[in-house]
């Protein structure tokens, strides 16, 4: 069967889990993915929720993709423990994450968390991205979102993505609307 080739080559050292990087068909840096807007308005109720504790708040973007395009289909809050500067995924709600990947033939199609002030990507969420391919999505939202809306969503976010040399860059503002489309 042999190592894939290029860019599908799995890379243990950097993948937290190489059977999440398996999802990834191909490099999704040039993706367009939508959401639609009601996925945005449960993603900041999840993060609001955890922000009123003073936590961070995680969800995931599930999604299938059609050519350059994915298609956020939900939003998914895992199981975890979080407190105001970090969160934690415990393995057996990874392992539910997984499951229901497969069961609804899904894939994770970015990684949203919150943080207390600004948003950025810290040593942490570097370290302990979820998804690691090519191409993954991070996005931060500041102040727990607290004051963040569906309308004022990805201007209030951080994007990253994760390139080639496995860093998390940051997506100029000028194209977060070419990346990021909220459809109706």
């Amino acid at each position: 069967m042999g190592q894939p080739q290029g860019f599908y080559r799995l890379h243990p050292w950097r993948d937290f889990d190489p059977n999440l990087e398996c999802m990834a068909k191909r490099n999704v840096m040039k993706s367009t993915i939508t959401c639609p807007i009601a996925t945005i308005t449960e993603t900041l109720r999840f993060l609001q929720a955890s922000g009123k504790n003073h936590c961070e708040g995680i969800a995931l973007w599930l999604g299938t993709r059609e050519r350059n395009t994915i298609h956020v289909q939900t939003v998914y809050e895992p199981a975890h423990r979080a407190e105001a500067d970090f969160f934690h995924i415990p393995r057996q709600s990874m392992f539910q994450l997984k499951e229901y990947l497969r069961q609804n033939r899904l894939f994770i199609a970015a990684q949203v968390h919150s943080h207390p002030f600004e948003a950025f990507h810290s040593d942490a969420d570097n370290r302990w991205a979820i998804i690691r391919h090519t191409g993954a999505l991070s996005i931060v939202i500041p102040n727990f979102a607290a004051n963040t809306t569906p309308t004022t969503f990805l201007n209030d976010a951080a994007i990253y993505q994760l390139s080639q040399d496995n860093k998390w860059e940051r997506v100029p503002q000028r194209t977060v609307e070419k990346l990021c489309k909220i459809t109706p």
